[in-house]
Formats: structure tokens, sequence, C-alpha cells
């Protein structure tokens, strides 16, 4: 991991442009949500691809546990944030922390999503993958001889999800 200016969270001001470099990142995808929340008082950005993930579960055991936890426990300084959500809000889930910027939206593509929270150097990430509606068979009516057998459902969003995860 490097520490240099170029990699590190450090270089964007705000929460807009990391929302901004994102949005280049991924191409202005329809399927990046970007959800701005206060914790704390402390203005933070929720970053996931929703056809890797099931809305539902991101409102029942993201957001609104975060909304709730902001109602039930006093201040507390930007920087220990991430430990606290860790630990009572995210503690059932697999989560880590990434300061290296590159690495970023490789995982937001591998199906987590990052938190960034104003006054910390790097981002919460938590593993909200979604189970896919149906299985992902081989297609009947085309025979491939190399390659993935992967054959598309009547789903765009679980079309959108595969050709994801096969990049």
């Amino acid at each position: 991991m490097t520490d240099t200016a170029s990699d590190s969270l450090w270089k964007y001001t705000s929460l807009a442009d990391l929302k901004s470099w994102l949005v280049d990142v991924f191409g202005n995808s329809d399927d990046l949500a970007a959800v701005s929340q206060e914790i704390y008082g402390t203005e933070a950005l929720l970053c996931y691809l929703s056809t890797l993930t099931n809305s539902s579960y991101m409102m029942d055991n993201i957001i609104k546990p975060v909304t709730l936890l902001n109602r039930l426990m006093p201040d507390t300084m930007a920087e220990a944030l991430p430990d606290i959500l860790r630990s009572q809000v995210f503690a059932g889930m697999t989560t880590r922390m990434e300061d290296h910027l590159p690495e970023i939206p490789k995982l937001i593509s591998q199906g987590y999503a990052a938190l960034f929270i104003t006054g910390v150097n790097k981002a919460l990430l938590i593993d909200v993958k979604a189970l896919e509606q149906r299985s992902i068979t081989e297609p009947t009516s085309q025979n491939v001889i190399q390659g993935p057998k992967d054959g598309f459902t009547e789903s765009a969003a679980t079309n959108i999800s595969l050709i994801r995860r096969r990049l």
C-alpha cells in the first residue's frame, strides 16, 4: 500500500469531489448509488452498485441502523466513527478499512458499499453482495466452445451484475 498524494483520499477536499471522481471512474453508470447521510453531525457518503446489492437489504441493514444510531448515541469525533460503526452497527457483517484510493472502485465492483466520512482519510467498506434471483446457467440455444458459459436472464439488473462480476 502506497501513501502518495495521488493514492490518498486526502486529495479530495469534499465528499462532492469524491462522488464526482467515482462517477467518472464508473463512467456515469446508472447503477452507481451515492447516498449522502449525516452521522453524528458529520457528513458521510455511501456508494454502492445497485445491480450488485439488494435495495431493501441496504435500507434495512445499512441506512436505517446508521440513522437510528444518530438518535441513540451522543456526538463523537469523526475519526472514531468507522470503529464505532464496525463494532456497533455492522458487527455481523464483513467490513474492512481502505485508504488506497484505486482499490475502492474495485471493491465496489465486487459488491462492497463504501462509506466515506468527512475528516476520515479512509473508506469503510461493507460487504453487501446480493444473491442472484435465479442461477445463471449455460445457454441452451447457443453452444460455447471456449470462454464463460453464462447465459443472460430476463432481468437487466442481473445481466449487468453478471457482466460486472465477469469483468
